[in-house]
């Protein structure tokens, strides 16, 4: 397994450990305690979209690869946010959510636009495919 595939599937791990908080645990009180639910329920753009971005990172290798790739990602991306949200079904004060699921995705598209953005950049590109 290379090294690059490493950093989404860790990353991928930790969105299902947090997940895996109990909705009425002291971690989770004092999360919703100092974060309001609206703001914590955007979060998921940030935490999807950074998903997006490292798996891209793994699938794109060539601009002609570009499509392929974003399809591996969505595909990816969005099993495991529905994944994640029927595995929350089952954690006590937990619960799945249509509106997560569409943040999740806005954020699959925006991570996989920002790396669309950056591979277009000279220098930044070379830095991104270094692991190749």
């Amino acid at each position: 397994m290379s090294k690059p595939l490493l950093i989404p599937i860790f990353y991928t791990m930790c969105i299902f450990g947090l997940s895996s908080i109990p909705g009425n645990s002291p971690v989770d009180s004092i999360i919703s305690y100092h974060i309001s639910p609206s703001l914590q329920n955007l979060f998921h753009i940030p935490e999807f979209g950074i998903l997006a971005f490292l798996w891209m990172w793994v699938f794109y290798k060539n601009k002609s690869s570009f499509l392929r790739a974003t399809l591996y990602v969505l595909i990816i991306c969005l099993a495991c946010g529905f994944l994640n949200e029927l595995y929350q079904l089952i954690i006590p004060g937990r619960y799945a959510s249509l509106s997560d699921s569409i943040l999740d995705f806005v954020g699959i598209l925006l991570g996989i636009a920002v790396y669309s953005s950056f591979t277009r950049i000279p220098i930044l590109t070379r830095k991104l495919n270094k692991h190749n």
